[in-house]
């Protein structure tokens, strides 16, 4: 992969610090269609980037993403969630390491309804066994 050697890197703190304020801020204004997208791309950052996987390890965070995940277990955050979404957030929950039981069971039954089961797509089966296993 390519990294652009003249943007100057964040340092692990600084990256916390954003980071802690971002998931604060979806706490209490998450959109249903944001959080999948933010997991995801710390998933796949995780994947690639050191400094995110030390601050994974930092206590406050995987409190912070717990208190993410019991957001969008709101009914009324629940209910805009689409398949696509709620496989995406098993994945990158699962991939983050965080523990994410309330957040599947939580999941689970809206992705069983029929109107989002049948909107599955290829790559959504493949995200969610992978998160449940």
């Amino acid at each position: 992969h390519y990294t652009d050697r003249r943007r100057p890197q964040g340092s692990p703190e600084a990256l916390q610090r954003a980071t802690t304020a971002l998931a604060a801020a979806l706490r209490r204004e998450a959109r249903a269609r944001d959080v999948p997208q933010l997991a995801s791309s710390l998933a796949v950052l995780g994947a690639r980037e050191p400094a995110v996987l030390h601050w994974l390890d930092q206590p406050q965070v995987p409190q912070a993403m717990k208190a993410v995940g019991a957001r969008l277990l709101d009914p009324e955050v629940l209910q805009g969630i689409t398949a696509s979404e709620a496989a995406t957030l098993v994945w990158a929950w699962a991939k983050l390491g965080l523990g994410h039981d309330d957040l599947v069971h939580g999941l689970l039954p809206r992705i069983a309804e029929p109107d989002v089961l049948d909107r599955l797509q290829p790559r959504d089966t493949t995200k969610l066994p992978w998160g449940l296993a």
